[in-house]
Order: structure tokens, then C-alpha cells, then sequence
């Protein structure tokens, strides 16, 4: 029996007017943007919908942006009655992962969401840093090289064959990069704002506890495959922090899936990030957007 995963899309992959569509020709999703916007003085529709950019790719902003966006196409899918068997979120796209799993609430994932965000922003101002997409090569020979640069600069995301993301010192990141160049790997500077999934993370994932002490976790509905572990896992209140500074694991979440007998993957967020990876990993599985699987007007 064939399976069906959703995908719920990280920072990075946003972009100005996400969103409007669905909040203009939907009340689902007007009244999703609007209880965003309760929370964050109106930023989310406004940096969603009007940008500028500059402003929409900062974690402050981004995160919260993202998860009512996300929140609002699984409520319409949930609406035409597209019901996922197994879920999986990359980075930020976890907490519309446990929603989708009925792990939190959408109200309590975008309290969470909007602190931990908050938390990152903190982090990233005291311990600059900034991350670079590596394209070619082996994820070893890759890790070598970083371990060789002066500095702190890590392996933080196993995308797809072919792509990991590096972060850590803006110094340590920018050298890599040179080194890795000569070695005959692409890289590509990423648009987020701080070195994410890494040690520079550390002191934004112990302040995240003292948030989910006040929000009720509850045991996933369907399989949620952890950022982290990369296999399903029930006890995310553990995950929340441990997870901000861990690396994606993604590669690994996408084969695990295929091996449970997915044949359907649904990216839900904007842009068609996780599609690509998905192309990398595996061409001869249904790929699609949950746009083009909903019948409200886009």
C-alpha cells in the first residue's frame, strides 16, 4: 500500500507575497494570519505579503512567517480532506511537522516558534556566524576539510547526494569556502542570518526550556521523523532544544521514509526547496507542491 509524506519547508526558502493568495481566498487562512499577526503586532502579514526581503529573511521575522503560511496550506489540505501518513519538517519546518502530527497546536507552536526564534536572533548577535551550501564531492572529504580550517566551521545540514551545508565563524566558513573551492566543490552563500544547527546555537537551545515547560506536547499521531535522529520519534519536548543545535539530518528522514514504502512526497511552505533534494534522492518517486493538490484559487 502505497504512502504519502509531507514535507514542511526551513528558513531559506521564503519569499515576498507567501501567503496572500491563500489569506485573500480563504477565511481558513485569513483567520491562520490573523492570529499570527495577534501575536507579533502585525508583522506577519505584513513582512509576508509586502517584505522588503532584507527584512522577511531575518529569523525574527522569517520563522514566524513560515509556520503561518505552512499552517495555513495543512489546514487546507486538511479541509479537501489530503491527510498525510507520515510527516517531517526541515529545521523551523518540524514545528508544521508537529502540527501535522498533532503534536502541538498551531497557537502553541507559534508561541514556541516565535521565542525560539527570538532566542536564535539573540544567539546569532552574540556569536556571529553564517552558513554556505556545498555542492559536489563526499560529505567526508568535505567534513575533513572543515576540520583542517583554523576556527569553528562544521557540517550542519546532509541535504541530498551532493549538498551539505557548512556554518560556524563568518572567518572560519569564508576560508573553507576558498579551500573547498580549490578542491573542486560549488558554494553558496546562504540567506539566513546567523550559523544555525551548530555550537553557536548552544545558548539560544538552553534558554528554549524554560518556553516548553508551559506548552502540552502530545504523542504524534502519525510517524514524525525527527531532525535529529532521523527516524520517528515521540517525545519532542526533548527534541525541541536539542534539535536547534544539532544537524538536519534530511538525506538520511527522506531514505528512512522510502524504506517505510513512501511513494508520495508533498512539500507544504513556500518554494519548492525539499522537491529538489527530493529529485537528488530519489527521481522515480510522485513529487509534487500542495499547491497544485488544493482547489482553492491561487
Amino acid at each position: 500500500m502505497s504512502k504519502t509524506a509531507f514535507l514542511f519547508s526551513g528558513q531559506g526558502a521564503q519569499y515576498v507575497g507567501m501567503g496572500k493568495d491563500i489569506y485573500d481566498s480563504s477565511a481558513t487562512a485569513k483567520r491562520i494570519f490573523d492570529y499570527a499577526d495577534s501575536l507579533t503586532e502585525g508583522r506577519v502579514t505584513k513582512y509576508a505579503f509586502e517584505g522588503p526581503e532584507e527584512v522577511l529573511k531575518q529569523t525574527k521575522n522569517n520563522q514566524p512567517c513560515m509556520l503561518a503560511y505552512e499552517a495555513a496550506l495543512l489546514a487546507l489540505a486538511k479541509e479537501e480532506g489530503i491527510i498525510p501518513d507520515i510527516a517531517a519538517g526541515f529545521s523551523l519546518g518540524e514545528y508544521g511537522a508537529m502540527i501535522c502530527a498533532g503534536v502541538l497546536t498551531y497557537e502553541d507552536a507559534l508561541k514556541l516558534i516565535i521565542a525560539r526564534a527570538n532566542l536564535m536572533d539573540e544567539a546569532s548577535a552574540q556569536n556571529p556566524g553564517n552558513m554556505a551550501a556545498v555542492l559536489g564531492g563526499d560529505s567526508q572529504e568535505l567534513l575533513a576539510i572543515c576540520e583542517n580550517i583554523e576556527g569553528y566551521v562544521t557540517p550542519v545540514n546532509y541535504n541530498c547526494p551532493g549538498q551539505t551545508v557548512i556554518a560556524g565563524e563568518h572567518k572560519s566558513v569564508e576560508n573553507a569556502v576558498n579551500e573547498l573551492s580549490k578542491k573542486g566543490f560549488r558554494c553558496v552563500p546562504l540567506s539566513v542570518t546567523g550559523a544555525f544547527h551548530s555550537d553557536h546555537m548552544l545558548s539560544a537551545a538552553e534558554k528554549i526550556t524554560q518556553f516548553t515547560e508551559a506548552i502540552q506536547f502530545n504523542k504524534p499521531v502519525i510517524p514524525l521523523v525527527s531532525n535529529v535522529s532521523a527516524k520517528p520519534e515521540t517525545d519532542f519536548k526533548a527534541l525541541v532544544s536539542k534539535q536547534m543545535a544539532s544537524p538536519v539530518l534530511w538525506e538520511k528522514t527522506i531514505r528512512y521514509m522510502l524504506e517505510q514504502g513512501v511513494t508520495r512526497f508533498v512539500e507544504v511552505g513556500p518554494g519548492n526547496v525539499l522537491l529538489g533534494f527530493m529529485k537528488k534522492i530519489d527521481r522515480s518517486v510522485e513529487a509534487s507542491h500542495i499547491i497544485n493538490l488544493l482547489s482553492v484559487e491561487v
